[in-house]
């Protein structure tokens, strides 16, 4: 082989290695970009359900309609409602009481700190999280979610999510 023929091989080889190597990083860009796409999605998609979740409801409130003279305003007193203590109270613990969506949930049954007279059940959110011991004090946030007041940060304990209103 004379020094043109093996100059022109040294070229091909290396051409060849470049499009291999461009052709690697083609593929790999290709599967990335698909699994952060699917990614992407899933997040939009929780995010959309977390949207669903804490977006309030209209209410429509009716108010009479009163002409000039027909009634005469008078002083009534209306009783404003109680409002208890948004900390909440551990009474009871049921393991494996739900199952929604292929998903197992322990349901918990909460006590009011003001008035133990008032009580709610809640669904945990996350499975597989330990459990509160019974007496752990919880408390409720606007979005309908008891979020424990003590907790150990290396090992987050349950929260959960208000089954009734």
């Amino acid at each position: 082989m004379t020094d043109q023929q093996r100059k022109w091989v040294l070229i091909g080889g290396a051409g060849l290695i470049v499009v291999l190597l461009c052709a690697i990083f083609f593929v790999l860009g290709t599967i990335i970009g698909q699994n952060n796409e699917r990614r992407l999605q899933t997040q939009s998609q929780v995010a959309s359900v977390e949207n669903i979740l804490i977006t309030p409801t209209p209410v429509r409130i009716y108010l009479p309609i009163i002409r000039n003279g027909d009634i005469a305003p008078t002083n009534t007193i209306t009783p404003t409602p109680k409002k208890y203590g948004d900390i909440w109270i551990v009474v009871k613990n049921e393991n494996n009481a739900l199952h929604q969506n292929g998903f197992v949930y322990d349901i918990d049954t909460f006590e009011n700190k003001d008035d133990r007279n008032i009580s709610l059940r809640a669904h945990c959110a996350e499975p597989g999280w330990p459990a509160p011991k019974m007496g752990a004090e919880y408390r409720l946030n606007k979005y309908g979610v008891l979020i424990p007041l003590k907790e150990d940060k290396l090992n987050p304990l349950q929260r959960f999510i208000v089954l009734d209103k």
